[in-house]
């Protein structure tokens, strides 16, 4: 009954370690993604009011819709979540994702 026991104990502690590797990696990856994305902007901006075409309004109210989505799925997603470290990546999740789609947005060539 120990060995199962043990077994037990090692299956969830090496899938703890999993789950907070995968957290602590796409932490990472959002972090690095937010850089890219205000740089992104911050030129694009620059660059819309010295080229005397004003603000550009679309990318400008997109800022502002995207966090009021990601905060809203992040607050749902840890309501529904278990405690721990599946609460921490479903609060994660939202900002991950739209981070990564901004960042690849921005950073994409245009023709």
């Amino acid at each position: 009954m120990n060995d199962a026991n043990e077994e037990n104990d090692v299956s969830k502690a090496m899938t703890w370690t999993t789950d907070g590797l995968r957290l602590w990696s796409d932490w990472v990856e959002t972090c690095a993604n937010t850089a890219i994305t205000i740089t992104s902007r911050v030129v694009l901006v620059n660059a819309a009011i010295l080229g005397g075409r004003g603000l550009p309004l679309a990318e400008m109210s997109r800022m502002v819709l995207e966090k009021q989505k990601a905060a809203f799925e992040a607050s749902s997603g840890v309501l529904l979540a278990e405690p721990g470290l599946a609460a921490a990546s479903a609060l994660l999740a939202p900002y991950h994702q739209a981070t990564r789609q901004n960042a690849r947005r921005l950073t994409r060539r245009r023709g």
